[in-house]
């Protein structure tokens, strides 16, 4: 498996390089109601765009899984309380058979 990320990193750097290489001209960013003008590589411009949404939308999926992680976080909390629930009446239950019998019973799984 890691062999065949390494392998999937590579032709996405080459592809990239490449690209990087092909379009290697100057342009100009201009964002029209703002007063200046940026000259960049196209490359750049185009390379830190896709940087700019794998941020912007991984950022949205963080957000987005915000509700299903405080759900899990609850029925975690909840579980620990029915374990605790689960083994204080399974403590009691031993100590009334003990009690019942006047023998301590092996407990019942």
């Amino acid at each position: 498996m890691k062999t065949f990320k390494g392998l999937v990193f590579l032709i996405i750097a080459f592809a990239f390089v490449v690209f990087a290489i092909a379009n290697r001209h100057a342009t100009v960013l201009s964002l029209d109601p703002l007063p200046f003008e940026i000259e960049l590589p196209l490359y750049l411009l185009v390379l830190g765009c896709i940087f700019l949404g794998m941020l912007i939308g991984g950022f949205a999926a963080w957000a987005a899984a915000s509700s299903r992680r405080q759900a899990l976080r609850e029925a975690r909390r909840h579980e620990r309380e029915l374990e605790a629930a689960l083994a204080t009446a399974r403590t009691k239950a031993a100590a009334s058979r003990q009690t019942l019998t006047g023998v301590a019973l092996p407990p019942q799984l």
